[in-house]
């Protein structure tokens, strides 16, 4: 009995030591990116709002936006930027790009919110949103986002979804059904059974992931401008089914990025830095591949009838790893 019991208080000391360390993380990101938010905001409140046309970008996201392995100016923002500033000169492009590492679709969201909110005279054109992938272990304001309302609840059944939605239980949840995927390997398809491209796997994170991205649609739209929804480099299933899902029933552009948009035979790690994020060439691919989708989509405004210019897409190059940038590109 001894045993048992001290076996218990271990487990219980662990779980809280967990919890407890689940949130001072979220503390942490919280704070940077509420900083960096603010920092926004204050730009461009700043910013006299002009009568001459300008195109505006709000990026959204977590490293993979803020540009982590990327030279000063790097980021893919930033480069589409430059490439539109190239090919689109009539266009006064600015961007804020409201990203922070550690973010998830909750906190990019709120961003998002926060921003427009605080300067509603400014006019937006182009909401980026590449989010998705810390959802797996930064749970903040999952059970805001899923609606569970416990008003009513009798104490034992109020304990047991507190517990049910502490961070460090959901953690193990999610933990094991991806180790679950990895055991239960379909030999005959070589594909893990229930990987959610060949069924519905990972439900609470796929059900997260469309309530954020339709709550950033909302967002985008009532301010006029157009969501983009951009995937990882690598497959992430329950991100790309329901960035895919939610583009198709609300009108937003999902741009595809598993592997750079090369085969699935090619060498993609030219394209990728140090702490498996894109290098300047994976960022300026992705870059190209948003103004290519602008242009299939024709939703970039439309140029001056006497522009000497003509807008056409990039051609980007079969392979990672031979130092392209978009800039370089031929027109």
């Amino acid at each position: 009995m001894y045993f048992f019991a001290v076996q218990f208080l271990a487990i219980a000391l662990i779980a809280l030591l967990a919890e407890g360390g689940m949130r001072i993380y979220r503390h942490v990101i919280q704070a940077a990116y509420q900083k960096s938010v603010a920092a926004a905001i204050e730009r461009s409140k700043a910013d006299e709002i002009s009568d001459e046309f300008t195109y505006k970008i709000i990026a959204i996201g977590d490293s993979h936006t803020y540009g982590v392995d990327s030279s000063p100016g790097k980021d893919y923002p930033r480069q589409l930027v430059d490439i539109l500033a190239e090919r689109r000169p009539d266009l006064n492009v600015e961007l804020e790009n409201l990203a922070h590492p550690g973010m998830n679709s909750v906190q990019a969201a709120d961003a998002l919110q926060n921003y427009i909110s605080a300067v509603p005279g400014h006019p937006i054109n182009l909401v980026l949103a590449c989010v998705g992938n810390n959802n797996k272990h930064n749970l903040v304001g999952l059970s805001d986002a899923l609606g569970t309302n416990i008003e009513g609840l009798s104490p034992s059944q109020k304990l047991a979804h507190l517990l049910k939605n502490s961070g460090a239980y959901r953690l193990t949840v999610l933990t094991r059904s991806r180790l679950e995927q990895r055991v239960e390997y379909d030999e005959h398809n070589q594909m893990w059974v229930g990987c959610v491209l060949c069924g519905n796997n990972e439900p609470l994170l796929g059900k997260w992931m469309e309530h954020d991205l339709r709550r950033i649609v909302e967002l985008a739209q009532s301010r006029g401008a157009l969501p983009v929804f951009l995937s990882y480099f690598w497959m992430q299933p329950y991100v790309d089914r329901s960035m895919s899902n939610v583009a198709e029933q609300t009108g937003a552009i999902y741009v595809p990025m598993v592997k750079f948009g090369l085969s699935f035979s090619s060498d993609d790690t030219g394209c990728v830095g140090p702490t498996y994020h894109p290098n300047d060439e994976g960022y300026g691919r992705i870059a190209a591949t948003i103004y290519n989708a602008l242009l299939h989509y024709d939703a970039l405004p439309a140029p001056p009838e006497n522009a000497a210019f003509k807008a056409t897409s990039i051609e980007l190059p079969p392979h990672c790893g031979v130092g392209w940038s978009p800039l370089a590109a031929s027109r």
